[in-house]
């Protein structure tokens, strides 16, 4: 249980995207004994009003989502499924959620976490863009042939290379590129305190390393105490090894501007 300081709760958004390590961050604060970290509300999944889908829909994972999604609230009333979240665990010294990119194009959603008073932001982006693409091919193609909870693993599997599409490539990176840029301005004009991780630091080593524990703790206006997470990168591979068609998507994203993504030697973080 939570120990009792004059200190006010924390409240927090984690402004993040898929295949960024949000799930291993999740898990991490909320090992913490006075952090309760929620996962995607404003998906329906998760937090006081998230539904969990009947078990005959394991194997859909569309028709999972829009479960999940239009019975927790989260389809028709957002804000109310944010304010539940963020007034569910008054104990706790700090309560957060994670907050994706593509749930957040709503302007009506950013406007009430603009107005969430003291609002933090921790914004876990994933740099290389390209990779965190071909992480989320490989994570529903996983979904597809597995079913419920094949996107996040506690040991290192062995990938298939897949088929990816070049076009639908840049235009996920481009819409990515743009949105982290859009929504990091809009909490930043509006004065909220950010705090910015990079995947590829916080979880390069496998696990969070001592100085970003005390950043995250110091933050969160929580104790400095020992935090885990279960979780680790699903493949190490490289990216070359991870698509089929590897030659046709070099070709296009060489031509674009996320052309640097293609020299970078170290493995693919899935």
């Amino acid at each position: 249980m939570t120990e009792t300081t004059d200190r006010p709760q924390t409240k927090c958004l984690i402004l993040t995207s898929q295949r960024s390590g949000s799930v291993f961050l999740q898990k991490y604060l909320h090992s913490h004994p006075e952090i309760c970290c929620h996962g995607e509300v404003l998906l329906g999944l998760g937090g006081p009003a998230g539904s969990e889908p009947p078990g005959f829909l394991n194997h859909h994972r569309r028709a999972r989502l829009a479960w999940a999604w239009v019975f927790s609230g989260a389809a028709m009333f957002p804000n109310h499924v944010i304010d539940r979240t963020l007034d569910s665990s008054p104990e706790s010294g700090a309560v957060a959620f994670r907050g994706m990119y593509n749930q957040l194009q709503r302007k009506s959603i950013v406007n009430h976490l603009l107005q969430v008073q003291g609002l933090k932001i921790i914004h876990l982006m994933r740099d290389d863009l390209l990779r965190q693409y071909v992480s989320r091919k490989q994570m529903h193609h996983r979904y597809n042939l597995h079913g419920k909870g094949s996107a996040h693993t506690s040991k290192p599997i062995k990938l298939n290379a897949i088929p990816i599409s070049p076009a639908a490539a840049l235009a996920e990176m481009t819409f990515m590129a743009r949105s982290r840029e859009k929504l990091h301005k809009a909490f930043e004009d509006n004065g909220n305190e950010i705090l910015t991780l990079h995947y590829e630091r916080l979880l390069g080593g496998g696990m969070v390393d001592e100085a970003d524990r005390k950043t995250l703790c110091e933050f969160l206006s929580v104790r400095d105490v020992e935090m885990t997470s279960d979780l680790v990168k699903m493949s190490q591979a490289r990216l070359e090894d991870m698509v089929e068609n590897f030659d046709d998507l070099r070709t296009a994203v060489q031509a674009s501007e996320f052309a640097d993504f293609l020299i970078q030697s170290e493995p693919t973080l899935a």
